[in-house]
């Protein structure tokens, strides 16, 4: 029997990507697993590619998962989902921040009809919106969903009333914080709400509500404890003021109307707190430490913890309180609490009353936060008017006091011999862990030897904790893991998170709650919004929420014996005139094991399967085999058809079973095997088979699955592709196939896809010399399909394609591509607002947005139009609510402090879409009015000091007005924002180079202009 070695067909290129599994193909061949060429710059995954610079690592590391783990995305393209919840049975709620909460259902698809819609309420701005659920301890039994949220000003202020308007929106103003519960139809699959189950546990009012008074820093999380009360997360509200209503509304108290950041530091309000309430009632406990019996919604009943600036995520370890409401013990608690300028803090603690020190520390240090002392006004001073003591009340810094080993000691700073009695003090509570904003600085609390407090960097040998040190700039909190699916090393560990860095590290405790170590994890997971652990098998999942907020919904997993393979699709190109020749590429592909890959390519226009990795399609197409009658060369010999060991039916060769590669099974193919009269083979000659049609049609394709390889032959030893015209077989010019064919492999059931252009013909066939012995040498056949052009005009269409791989193991992932035919992207350039207009930072700034829009095959009426808003926080974002329409009315966000030494700015996105989807996207960027050129500080000081320079004296740095190529952007947004290079570093776009410029910013006379 002749053999033949099979040629090795894939290429090793970088993995790209992960999605979700779905069922396999059945082609084997091998994926490698290598790195990119070295003169190719690394593809940012996780990472936006607006923030390569911010140390996005290459593709093949995007996640960078310890060994055994494995990422997969499981859905893409969430709007705004920021949280989630998991219900028994295979269900995923998804919390949009506009206000559903969506179903992400057991296949991996969102059910079309949300849980429930509630943003008609939900007040979409900023950072705020309905940022948390959590499912009641007994909600198998009982359904009960809570919901936390803010309130659209205008639905808290004017619902129920004559003055509401379903339509109307208040954002950018002072409103409340809400908390809601809801009753699940467990019994009918726990996919809709009870009607009329709506109860307000917190915020009936604007004067009941958690007060949100800027644009940041409001509601976060929801979690019960182990005693079945329900703890809450809120701000401390004073990031950016929204306004000056809250008082004369009574979203405060006149006592909350404090500089920024004590009201964490006042025991009577709900900001900068964890709250703990009863569930069903929204009251505050008595186990709470601060619980006024004659009061049991008053602020300071539910406060639990204080001290917080911005704990917006936080996780309860299971099994580490009392199931006993009144031993107030609802379990430990690692709380993110995101830092100002300066650190982050991860804090366990479990006391209530534990103050965590915001404002008058960040992190491990004192804050700085002036060297005026603030009075607290829940704290009268015993001893005023006794022996000269001025002093009305006590100061927020004379009832908080660092760590020490030493007694703690409060002394009345009127006469220190006195300590202060009547009103609640405290000993700073310091965190697990901080880490700086600048440079690489993780450090950890320690005592020094007197016993005072002091810090280590993780990493120096008294620190006591083992690992490398980090840094980061948004704490955002994680999960305890329990232990389930992945190694017992994990079991207790804490997964947390940090958005800025995008990093997950695994933090390990000791029996004293004391930090042990920290390892990294995920270093590079995206912009992180959620982590948490299924309960149902110990698997992770988060949320990247990404620039725009189209997050993905990720699914951390753990095999100890096999990693499930990467299935990356291209198609190439993704849009053209038809005909057109497509290239749908897998070869990014690739197992981590190295495992053989199979590989399965499905289309959407009917076209048949392929199982090559690589494969061209000349589109637009469609399969026309059922429309013709199979011929053979063996229906022209006496007794017509097959003679041979294969099914002799013709049928076999279009009934759609196509044998995995190397199968045995002969009954499933055709051969031209025939013998005469006497017994022997009366072939000679040529061999073919094809297909006869009614009518002439226009083919473009053949699939050509070949049977088993006898002995004997059962293969073409020369092929060309014939077609009939007016009764006459003519070979076919310029056709390709992949792989090649005859070459020098022989595996039996393979698969090759023939290609060639677009010819005329009734009739289609194979055609050439059989492969064998002598006149045995004959042709096997499995599957044979034909691809034609369809008759007739078709519109402007998109074909989309599915590639499906699996590995010899079974684990299985897909990938999705699509291209369209006949039509363009549209074009979009932004012209209101421009780049470098500014916003102001005392209120929002109306814009009214406008672009200039086209398409050469659709109407100006058939482009579907968005804009969004979104805040650049150094290496963060900020993304703002879409908003349809192509010339919308927003407001810029007062956000952003020209002394904070925090960069911020304002993208302001338009995308235009045309009806099948392809689009195009323009920005402009806008800055703070006090820090146009972004370097954070004030503008005015840079001028004063000499650092920039101001010819005019206009109050605007001489480097955002220059514009040396003309193109109506100052020459330093031009550099800031990627729009010109700027190679030699001066400032200017490249372009510029060797141009003499003026003061007012223009060309001089006679200088060379720049280059276009």
């Amino acid at each position: 029997m002749p053999t033949r070695r099979r040629r090795p067909s894939l290429l090793a290129i970088a993995l790209l990507g992960a999605t979700a599994r779905l069922q396999a193909g059945d082609v084997t061949v091998a994926l490698a697993s290598a790195g990119p060429p070295a003169d190719r710059a690394c593809a940012c995954d996780a990472c936006e590619a607006s923030d390569c610079g911010c140390g996005c690592t290459c593709a093949e590391l995007a996640i960078g998962l310890p060994s055994g783990f494995y990422d997969q995305v499981v859905a893409s393209d969430l709007e705004q989902v920021v949280s989630l919840a998991f219900p028994p049975g295979g269900l995923v709620y998804l919390c949009e921040k506009a206000g559903r909460v969506r179903i992400l259902q057991p296949d991996g698809t969102l059910a079309a009809a949300p849980l429930l819609d509630i943003s008609e309420e939900v007040g979409n701005w900023g950072d705020h919106g309905l940022l948390s659920a959590a499912l009641d301890p007994q909600f198998a039994s009982n359904g009960y969903l809570y919901l936390l949220y803010v309130v659209d000003h205008h639905h808290a202020k004017f619902f129920g009333t004559p003055q509401y308007d379903p339509l109307a929106n208040e954002f950018n103003v002072d409103t409340i914080g809400r908390i809601t519960r809801y009753t699940v139809d467990v019994a009918g699959g726990s996919t809709s709400v009870l009607p009329d189950s709506r109860l307000v546990l917190l915020g009936e009012s604007l004067t009941t509500g958690l007060p949100i008074t800027s644009t940041s820093h409001g509601v976060g999380s929801l979690h019960f404890g182990d005693d079945g009360t329900l703890l809450v997360s809120m701000g401390d509200g004073t990031a950016v003021t929204t306004g000056d209503t809250a008082l004369s509304e009574g979203i405060i108290q006149p006592k909350e109307d404090l500089p920024v950041g004590f009201r964490a530091q006042l025991v009577d309000s709900h900001n900068g707190k964890i709250l703990r309430l009863d569930p069903a009632t929204g009251d505050g406990l008595p186990s709470n430490p601060f619980f006024d019996p004659t009061a049991p919604r008053a602020p300071r009943s539910r406060v639990w913890m204080l001290g917080l600036r911005n704990p917006c995520r936080f996780a309860v370890l299971a099994g580490s309180g009392s199931p006993f409401r009144a031993a107030g013990d609802p379990g430990l608690l690692a709380i993110g609490d995101v830092g100002a300028g300066h650190a982050e803090e991860l804090s366990l603690a479990r006391d209530g009353g534990a103050n965590f020190g915001w404002p008058l520390y960040e992190g491990l240090d004192p804050s700085g936060s002036g060297t005026n002392l603030h009075e607290n006004p829940d704290a009268p001073n015993p001893l005023f008017g006794i022996h000269g003591c001025d002093m009305p009340y006590l100061h927020f810094e004379d009832l908080l006091v660092e760590d020490s080993l030493l007694p703690p000691s409060w002394p009345n700073p009127c006469a220190p011999a006195f300590p202060i009695t009547g009103t609640p003090v405290f000993v700073h509570h310091r965190p697990a862990l901080d880490w700086l904003h600048e440079g690489e600085h993780a450090r950890v609390p320690v005592y020094d030897g007197g016993g005072a407090a002091a810090l280590l960097e993780i990493g120096d040998p008294g620190a006591g904790v083992e690992g490398d040190t980090f840094g980061g700039n948004c704490s955002i909190g994680g999960a305890w893991y329990p232990g389930g699916s992945f190694p017992d090393e994990y079991d207790g560990v804490l997964f947390h998170a940090d958005y800025g860095a995008g990093w997950i590290r695994v933090l390990r405790f000791d029996g004293s709650d004391r930090l042990a170590s920290v390892e990294p994890f995920a270093v590079a997971a995206g912009k992180l919004t959620w982590v948490d652990v299924a309960p149902s098998d110990g698997s992770l999942w988060y949320i990247d929420y990404k620039l725009t907020g189209k997050a993905q919904l990720h699914h951390v997993q753990y095999s100890a014996d096999n990693l499930p393979p990467t299935a990356v699709a291209v198609a190439d190109p993704p849009y053209g005139n038809s005909p057109l020749d497509v290239v749908f590429d897998g070869l990014g592909s690739d197992d981590p094991e190295e495992l053989p890959l199979d590989v399965r390519w499905d289309f959407s226009d009917g076209t048949p399967w392929s199982p090559l990795p690589h494969v061209t399609r000349n589109l637009p197409s469609e399969d026309v085999t059922q429309l013709g009658e199979p011929i053979f060369f063996v229906d022209g010999l006496f007794p017509p058809g097959s003679m041979g060991f294969s099914n002799p039916d013709p049928e076999v060769v279009r009934d759609g079973v196509r044998p995995p590669l190397g199968s045995l099974d002969v009954a499933l193919q055709y051969d031209t095997i025939h013998f005469g009269p006497g017994g022997e083979s009366d072939k000679h000659g040529l061999d073919w088979f094809g297909y006869a049609f009614p009518r002439t049609r226009t083919f473009t394709g053949i699939l050509f699955q070949e049977g088993f390889n006898y002995t004997g032959g059962g293969w073409f030893a020369t092929l060309e592709i014939q077609v009939r015209r007016h009764g006459q077989w003519t070979d076919v010019a310029d056709w390709t196939c992949e792989p090649p064919y005859p070459g020098d492999l022989l595996a039996y059931f393979e698969t090759f896809e023939f290609r060639f252009p677009p010819v005329d013909g009734d009739a289609i066939r194979l055609y050439g010399a059989p492969g064998g012995i002598g006149t045995l040498a004959f042709t096997t056949v499995a599957e044979l399909r034909v691809m034609a052009r369809p008759e007739g005009p078709l519109p402007p269409h998109a074909v989309s394609a599915s590639l499906t791989v699996t590995d010899a193991a079974g684990a299985l992932d897909v990938a999705a591509t699509s291209v369209v035919l006949d039509d363009t992207p549209p074009y979009v350039h932004v012209q209101s607002p421009r780049t470098g207009d500014v916003y102001e930072l005392g209120q929002p700034t109306p814009i009214a947005c406008l672009a200039q829009r086209a398409d050469a095959e659709s109407s100006d009426g058939e482009l579907g139009c968005t804009w969004q808003v979104i805040l650049h926080h150094d290496n963060h974002t900020h993304p703002q609510p879409e908003l349809e329409g192509c010339e919308p009315t927003t407001e810029l966000l007062p956000e952003g402090d020209c002394s904070s030494g925090d960069v911020f700015w304002q993208e302001v996105r338009c995308t235009v879409t045309d009806p099948l989807g392809l689009e195009d996207v323009d920005s402009v960027f806008v800055v703070p009015a006090c820090d146009r050129n972004l370097n954070a500080v004030d503008d005015a000081l840079d001028i004063a000091n000499g650092t920039s320079r101001d010819v005019d004296a206009d109050g605007i740095p001489d480097e955002c007005q220059r514009d040396c190529n003309g193109n109506g952007v100052g020459d330093f947004y031009d550099v800031f924002f990627g729009t010109s290079a700027d190679a030699d570093g001066d400032g200017r776009p490249d372009e510029c180079d060797g141009v003499t410029i003026e003061k007012d910013g223009k060309p001089a006379p006679g200088a060379p202009g720049p280059a276009h």
